[in-house]
């Protein structure tokens, strides 16, 4: 059903009579969470995609792209996307 169901076991007991049982996957978790990472402010942010764009492409010795939203469509709420290259000006 959900992962988060068995912290609101007694809820689902309480208005729907019902019992939560965990089911265990038939797969190791893969998934590895990392810590957050916060920056000072957005051009930070922005310069360390950038050195990880580059320590990628560096090691995988190809080309690659990355996306993200148009500056101009920001402010208005609805997404685009562009290209944004690897390389620094």
């Amino acid at each position: 059903m959900t992962g988060t169901a068995m912290t609101e076991a007694e809820e689902f007991h309480k208005i729907y009579k019902l019992e939560v049982v965990a089911v265990p996957t038939h797969r190791p978790m893969v998934r590895a969470d990392e810590t957050d990472l916060v920056y000072r402010n957005e051009k930070a942010k922005f310069n360390a995609v950038i050195d990880e764009i580059e320590e990628l492409r560096a090691r995988a010795g190809r080309s690659s792209s990355a996306r993200s939203r148009s500056r101009s469509r920001r402010s208005s709420g609805r997404s685009s996307s562009s290209a944004a290259s690897s390389t620094r000006s």
